[in-house]
């Protein structure tokens, strides 16, 4: 049921962002900036072709399984194997030493829907979207969408 909603979670990102304007995903894209090299450079040969948010901070050691980016927003999916609740902690403590605002939805009833965590990150009127979900796999996967 988590890898299920997950995949609608990632579907109706994927939408949002296309109906936005997709860019062409074997276009080539931009080189990413020098702090954004730095800090996922661990994990960069395999990840699939995109840059990393300058204002959200990648999780260390993850892998960017997806890419979109478009006039309007911009939507990346991460994947690591380090526990739910440790990723779930980053993001929040480091995007409030960031100054952003935090508001969240939980979940933690893996038997219906798995763990996940919803964050609204705001700052003025920057709104960052991240939601963290826990894989029967084993793997923690991390939705950054941001409009712009």
């Amino acid at each position: 049921m988590l890898t299920k909603s997950i995949v609608v979670l990632a579907a109706a990102l994927i939408i949002v962002t296309c109906v936005a304007g997709c860019t062409n995903p074997l276009s080539p894209s931009p080189e990413p900036s020098a702090t954004a090299a730095a800090t996922s450079a661990v994990s960069a040969v395999n990840d699939v072709k995109g840059k990393d948010l300058p204002d959200v901070p990648r999780y260390n050691g993850s892998v960017r399984t997806s890419y979109q980016d478009s006039n309007n927003s911009t939507t990346i999916v991460y994947q690591t194997s380090d526990p739910y609740s440790k990723v779930v902690e980053f993001y929040k403590s480091t995007m409030q030493q960031k100054g952003y605002q935090v508001s969240a939805r939980n979940s933690t009833n893996p038997a219906k829907e798995g763990n996940y965590t919803q964050f609204a990150f705001t700052k003025g009127s920057v709104i960052q979207h991240v939601t963290i979900a826990s894989e029967k796999t084993g793997k923690t996967t991390i939705f950054v969408s941001v409009v712009k």
